[in-house]
């Protein structure tokens, strides 16, 4: 019995980092579809400066 206590103390022990470190995948995720967004916008009007620059 008292083995089986151990080991449940070890698992809510183990489970709070756990946590953490199950949020910084989809963060991580996140910034960089957000760095990507932000990368291709800022190609994209560097194209279309780019185009009206040479057109006009």
């Amino acid at each position: 019995m008292q083995l089986e206590q151990t080991l449940q103390v070890e698992d809510i022990a183990e489970q709070a980092p756990r946590r953490e470190r199950d949020l910084l995948t989809p963060t991580l995720l996140a910034a960089g579809g957000v760095l990507t967004i932000a990368w291709t916008g800022f190609l994209g009007w560097g194209a279309v400066s780019l185009v009206s620059y040479l057109i006009g």
